[in-house]
């Protein structure tokens, strides 16, 4: 059995590390890839879907945590195919799950949703007919879908719903450090008894899935243990200066393409600031990609874990970011109720969440509210989950512009934040807030 055609070997696939990523996917059976942000782990998967059918290994799940990643990988496949002209049939490849963000971002791509499928065959007369005295309805018209489907793509949580309906031959897990061992196994479970692929794609030094179960602890990890991994080393989302606060964590092995190397907020902003706050003066010049604002100690944390003074300093920044024309914002911090208070204060439009929710996004500019500024001896206690994992993915979300807004003489006790603050002051990006 095939698929009954085959597919040209898509160009787009550039430096060496996605090459080799691709060429164990289409030769192994168990392959792990990883990646920090913006190395192209999506890419690399669109691409290896057309190179899986081609090889017979089908239908292919591909899954992630999340609709946003999902949505974006059914947008690389759908650009490759619409860059070759390639048609396909409806239900070829089918998106199962919640497709609200897909209406709001990705609305053309809406033909590849299930609903939207099988409600167009319904609405063309095939809603009843009768084969050998048996009526098909709705139910099995979609299972019919299902399983003449080619790729499916649906967050890990969706998946559970298509077990017993189809047996696939290829399984690919998108930013797999984030899918619990029990999800895991049930994907891999779905994989035909024979002649199977697992590929999983993540980036293992970001955050693990969120729970207090060790039933759900990353099978991510226990993968890279066993089998040879693929790591993707060059970065297309930020410039090289924001590249510098992650590089350290990863062994000094990324390096920035050439294409966004020297990227600024320069690029998008309709003009320079032109406000009277001398701070904002200093922080918003393109030249600092980098920031770290300084609240030395006169901003303590409260109860709870919010900081009311952070929040000030941080609506300021917002406000001069958008008078010079640069909308495209994640205000981000560690602490839910720290979300909370940065949703009450600052405008609306922006993008407020903790650090953990934005894992897998990105933005032209991003600020990070740390929170903790205390006296605190014990570095545990003092800074709390402001942890490597999660400064590291809160460094990492903006393409052009990282602003840290926190207590220096606080965030020094963790080695890993003193380092990323030695790293922005050689940038003369440290600066001292002077107004309370």
């Amino acid at each position: 059995m095939n698929t009954g055609r085959k597919f040209p070997s898509f160009d787009g696939i550039e430096n060496f590390e996605q090459k080799t990523a691709r060429y164990r996917i289409n030769s192994e059976k168990t392959v792990p890839v990883t990646g920090p942000p913006g190395t192209g782990k999506s890419t690399v998967i669109s691409h290896c879907c057309f190179d899986l059918l081609n090889d017979d290994y089908f239908p292919i799940l591909v899954t992630a945590p999340t609709n946003v990643m999902i949505d974006s990988i059914l947008s690389k496949i759908d650009s490759l195919l619409q860059r070759e002209k390639i048609q396909i049939p409806s239900g070829f490849v089918i998106r199962y799950g919640n497709v609200a963000n897909l209406n709001r971002t990705y609305n053309h791509l809406i033909k590849y949703t299930f609903d939207n499928i099988v409600e167009d065959y319904c609405s063309s007369g095939y809603s009843n007919y009768a084969d050998n005295n048996k009526f098909y309805n709705k139910i099995t018209i979609a299972k019919d879908f299902f399983q003449s489907a080619r790729i499916i793509l649906s967050t890990d949580y969706s998946a559970k719903d298509l077990g017993n309906i189809i047996k696939v031959g290829a399984v690919i897990v998108d930013e797999a450090g984030l899918v619990g061992l029990d999800r895991m196994g049930m994907l891999f479970s779905s994989l035909r008894d024979n002649n199977g692929k697992i590929i999983v794609i993540g980036d293992d030094k970001q955050l693990p899935p969120v729970s207090n179960d060790y039933v759900t602890e990353s099978l991510f990890g226990s993968v890279l243990e066993h089998f040879h991994t693929t790591l993707l080393k060059r970065e297309y989302r930020f410039n090289k200066d924001i590249l510098d606060l992650i590089n350290p964590y990863y062994e000094y092995k990324l390096e920035a393409d050439s294409s966004v190397m020297n990227i600024s907020t320069a690029d998008i902003a309709n003009k320079d600031y032109d406000g009277i706050n001398d701070n904002l003066y200093r922080l918003l010049k393109h030249d600092k990609n980098v920031v770290f604002v300084d609240t030395n100690g006169k901003c303590k944390e409260e109860k709870h874990f919010t900081n009311k003074g952070e929040v000030a300093i941080i609506k300021e920044i917002v406000d001069g970011c958008i008078s010079m024309g640069i909308k495209d914002i994640i205000v981000t911090t560690p602490y839910k109720q720290q979300e909370r208070l940065c949703n009450f204060y600052l405008q609306k439009g922006i993008r407020i969440g903790t650090i953990d929710e934005f894992q897998g996004q990105e933005a032209e500019v991003t600020i990070i509210s740390m929170v903790r500024s205390n006296n605190k001896p014990n570095y545990q206690e003092a800074i709390g989950f402001v942890n490597i994992p999660r400064s590291c993915v809160a460094f990492s979300r903006s393409k052009r512009k990282t602003i840290v807004v926190g207590d220096r003489n606080t965030l020094i006790k963790n080695n890993f934040l003193s380092h990323s603050i030695d790293t922005i002051t050689q940038k003369d990006g440290f600066l001292l807030w002077s107004k309370y």
